[in-house]
């Protein structure tokens, strides 16, 4: 198994021809650092001249080997991102049928039954933009005619106590899944449960808002160190999850 470690995005093969820029980080939450226990999140952001991705998971924390099931995740992304390159007519249960075989063939040898994890990804080929999640988690979609944010995740079941999740058996119904043109958008951002579930409702659109304004003249390496910053100290008592956050933002014209 390819693996991606959690707290550490790949080299990406950048060119002119990218459309976005890309960013992201994690950090161990307090309680995993406490019992010495591994980042149970991972990421992944990929960019060419054709294509470009942006994928998150989180590692089921009643599951032993979740951390390999997130890193897993973003290796399946990467791979699916090639193959809709190759067969671009692929339909969107083909798309997410390929991830999830990519998946449980990165996790061979292991037991599935304790590699669960959730994921959420933006993939674009060409002018096309294909964002899916499972699980928890938010994505948020920021377009052109407008300056407030979209949160694109639907609200969970409060009544329901189990986490959908990858899981040795596909289930299509599970996902949320939709289709983007690029010159529609401006950018995406989505971020693990370890943040979503600690902002409230109303607060959210600020919350991205700002980074979103905030991060948009900056580079790469300096967005980087911003979020290293706030993550690190994240203000809410108590907190004790792994946090990650990965985005594409439209780049700057020069």
């Amino acid at each position: 198994m390819t693996g991606i470690n959690p707290s550490r995005d790949k080299e990406i093969d950048r060119d002119s021809q990218t459309i976005f820029k890309q960013f992201g980080h994690s950090e161990i939450g307090p309680l995993h650092k406490k019992y010495q226990q591994p980042n149970q999140d991972a990421f992944c952001h990929y960019a060419y001249s054709w294509g470009e991705l942006i994928a998150l998971s989180d590692g089921l924390g009643s599951h032993t080997l979740s951390q390999y099931g997130s890193q897993a995740a973003c290796d399946a992304a990467h791979r699916l991102l090639d193959q809709w390159h190759q067969s671009p007519e692929l339909s969107a249960t083909d798309l997410l049928t390929m991830f999830h075989q990519n998946w449980l063939q990165n996790l061979a040898g292991q037991d599935i039954s304790q590699c669960g994890c959730t994921i959420l990804m933006v993939l674009r080929l060409e002018s096309t933009l294909f964002w899916a999640q499972l699980g928890d988690g938010l994505s948020v979609l920021f377009r052109n005619d407008t300056s407030e944010p979209e949160c694109l995740t639907r609200k969970s079941d409060l009544f329901s106590n189990q986490t959908e999740a990858l899981k040795e058996k596909f289930n299509p119904t599970q996902w949320q899944m939709g289709y983007f043109d690029v010159n529609v958008c401006r950018g995406f951002f989505l971020c693990s449960d370890g943040i979503a579930d600690d902002l409230e409702l109303g607060q959210q659109a600020a919350f991205f808002k700002q980074l979103y304004i905030q991060y948009q003249p900056l580079t790469e390496q300096q967005i980087i160190v911003d979020i290293k910053q706030w993550l690190q100290h994240w203000p809410v008592p108590r907190h004790s999850d792994d946090k990650t956050l990965v985005a594409m933002m439209v780049k700057e014209a020069s």
